[in-house]
């Protein structure tokens, strides 16, 4: 059995076995406590590549007993098969344990510990909705088992169901899906190889994000589609695995897809006989994840593998934005641009970026046009004028975070936005133009206004792609608050996240033949940007304009001079630090203790 089947199999055994019914014997559980939907702790032989799950009060856990601290405790055990390299799986259980314990000393609670991980690799699938629920407890690793005891009151504390059944089933899951993947792929290379750390962390990553994503989609009430899961779930895989390790997992993930799901759905209805009253929920899941989730997952890591287009077009690629693409949170200092490099590079392609910002390490691609602390009317300000000193061919639009932070009109933004994309393909209608959604932030108020606003975006979108518009829209849910650095900017994490969804958004333009090659009439200019000058003042007038691909449609585009002047307002400088207060814009501003993006 092929190592894709195995840890694909696991997960969604988990995804099934962990799905209590929606239905007459959830409501039944309400009073149940740890005698609710026990199973026996027999133990039974467990098959290669599954989890097992064994569930119930403390007093009938047999051997576990002495775990817990009372009877009513609810302990779970899941149980695992060490194949034949049995020290994989016992470090991968020593290792869970380890960080879930270390996250307790820190002063987290175990629902959150044992959460933790799902959300920091999250494909983008499904939010699970914020419930307020916790609970807390301990993990332990007994033989080729992860036992987790939850002690009876927090079992109870919230209602059995809404409150905290929903919450630990999904913790239980994601973790489980991470020790099971991680080992098991592990096995499959040589000791010492040098590919199976980032293979095996990408793939489990993305599995336990993933799964998890599913689980609580389905337990929210939502349908679950599939084919949009395998597809996310490719796009995530894809992100992590990007370099010199990427050739073998696409052939080795073609060669196994038949064989893949014909396994998951056996074992999947297998268990449903097994478990009686959650028969209903694991065959649903069972149907939903056929041969056309997996199929599209194959298709996914095989569109990116083909990459952006002819690998003799040149991309000149313009980031615009504020510090979140100026790269503030990052270790670097790039932000997602570097990997976003990286990932469009695998195709032996000239890739420039161009902008009068310069931000990351010396010898990677620092140009950028992100500017710490501006709104969307700022970039706006600025946008005829580095258009055409730059001439990119492609930009990377992520804007509104600041509109958001200092609640400047947040409502407006949206309408905002639209203008700013109508700006750029006014201006230059030959430019592939991605919009992406905001990155979330930790901060309440920021937070639900960021949330409003990235729901309007799609709409803004495709008003214009619906008019044959050349732009596109890039999904940056993937970013949770786990892959924060300070409540607003990303970590590492989460511009690697970015990079994904951007690259997606560029395969899908490349390969629709929507991106042309740029203006190379003369190298792209330098120094100061009409518009914005770093020494604090403002310029008004404009560059001089020119004809791009020879477009006449518009008379306002660069066949004529066109004033881009935004004031007498001051700006930061290039190198400002990005925690730097937003500008004054409006009259509703609000100036809060959040970092500026």
């Amino acid at each position: 059995m092929s190592l894709l089947v195995l840890i694909l199999s696991v997960a969604l055994v988990l995804a099934g076995s962990a799905l209590p019914g929606v239905t007459q014997e959830a409501a039944a559980a309400e009073s149940g406590g740890c005698s609710a939907h026990a199973t026996s702790f027999a133990t039974t032989p467990v098959g290669e590549g599954v989890a097992a799950l064994r569930l119930g009060c403390a007093r009938d856990a047999g051997g576990l007993r002495p775990l817990a601290s009372g009877d009513d405790d609810l302990v779970a055990a899941l149980d695992f098969n060490p194949g034949a390299q049995p020290d994989l799986l016992h470090q991968q259980m020593r290792d869970m344990v380890g960080a879930i314990r270390g996250d307790q000393a820190d002063g987290m609670s175990l629902s959150r510990a044992l959460t933790l991980n799902a959300d920091r690799n999250s494909v983008g699938y499904y939010q699970e909705q914020e419930d307020g629920v916790s609970y807390d407890g301990s993990v332990h690793a007994v033989g080729d088992s992860l036992v987790i005891v939850v002690p009876a009151g927090d079992v109870s504390a919230a209602g059995f169901w809404d409150g905290f059944w929903k919450k630990f089933v999904t913790g239980l899951l994601s973790t489980a899906t991470a020790v099971a993947a991680t080992a098991l792929c592990l096995a499959a290379f040589a000791p010492g190889a040098a590919a199976a750390a980032p293979v095996c962390g990408a793939v489990a990553g993305a599995l336990s994000g993933g799964v998890s994503e599913l689980l609580s989609a389905a337990l929210d009430g939502k349908p679950i589609d599939g084919e949009a899961w395998g597809a996310a779930l490719g796009t995530a895989m894809w992100s992590a695995l990007a370099g010199g390790f990427l050739g073998a997992f696409v052939s080795f993930a073609s060669e196994s897809a038949a064989s893949l799901i014909a396994n998951a759905q056996r074992t999947l209805r297998g268990w449903a006989v097994k478990l009686g009253n959650w028969a209903n929920p694991l065959g649903y899941v069972a149907d939903v994840l056929n041969g056309n989730a997996v199929n599209r997952l194959l298709e996914t890591i095989q569109r990116l593998n083909r990459g952006v287009g002819a690998s003799d077009a040149h991309l000149r690629i313009m980031p615009l934005g504020d510090s979140i693409t100026y790269g503030t949170g990052s270790s670097s200092g790039a932000g997602y641009r570097s990997t976003l490099y990286v990932h469009l590079n695998q195709q032996d392609r000239k890739v420039e970026y161009v902008g009068s910002q310069r931000s990351g390490p010396a010898l990677s691609p620092v140009a950028n046009e992100g500017h710490p602390g501006w709104l969307i009317k700022d970039i706006a300000g600025i946008a005829d004028s580095v258009l055409t000193t730059y001439r990119p061919n492609v930009v990377l639009l992520h804007i509104g975070t600041n509109d958001m932070s200092n609640n400047v009109d947040p409502g407006g933004a949206p309408a905002r936005l639209g203008s700013l994309i109508d700006q750029i393909l006014r201006y230059d209608p030959g430019v592939t133009l991605l919009v992406s959604t905001i990155v979330p932030s930790s901060f309440p108020g920021t937070a639900e206004r960021i949330a409003t606003y990235n729901a309007a975006i799609p709409g803004v979108v495709e008003a214009r792609r619906a008019a044959g518009k050349n732009v596109w829209l890039v999904d940056m849910d993937a970013v949770t608050t786990a892959d924060l650095a300070d409540g607003l900017h990303p970590n590492d994490r989460g511009y690697q996240k970015m990079a994904g969804a951007f690259y997606d958004g560029l395969v899908s333009a490349g390969q629709a033949g929507r991106i042309e090659a740029p203006d190379d009439g003369g190298a792209p200019g330098g120094g100061p940007v009409k518009g914005w000058i770093p020494q604090e003042t403002i310029a008004s007038g404009t560059p001089t304009a020119r004809s791009r691909r020879g477009s006449t449609a518009d008379p306002t585009p660069r066949n004529r001079s066109a004033a881009t002047g935004c004031g007498t307002r001051s700006r930061p400088s290039p190198v400002a630090s990005a925690r730097r207060a937003a500008p004054s814009a409006s009259p509703t501003s609000t100036v809060t203790t959040e970092p500026t993006t």
